[in-house]
């Protein structure tokens, strides 16, 4: 995930991309969910520009297994 933090876009990008069923989510601090969107490709552009500024939680979806990382929207 970069750049990060970020003004507004930013990238997913994957080494070994396959082409299973895998979900980007992003949530608020609150746990709110304020995004989910497929990623159909190794590299994806997330546009949050009309995010107010603070830190998101980035959760990668493929249905097995899950990662989070943190994203912070200046």
């Amino acid at each position: 995930v970069f750049p990060n933090p970020t003004k507004g876009n930013f990238m997913v990008s994957f080494k070994d991309f396959s082409n299973e069923q895998l979900v980007l989510k992003i949530y608020d601090i609150q746990g709110q969910l304020l995004l989910e969107q497929p990623i159909l490709e190794a590299q994806t552009e997330f546009d949050i520009s009309y995010f107010s500024e603070g830190v998101y939680f980035i959760k990668l979806d493929n249905g097995n297994s899950f990662v989070v990382t943190k994203i912070i929207k200046e």
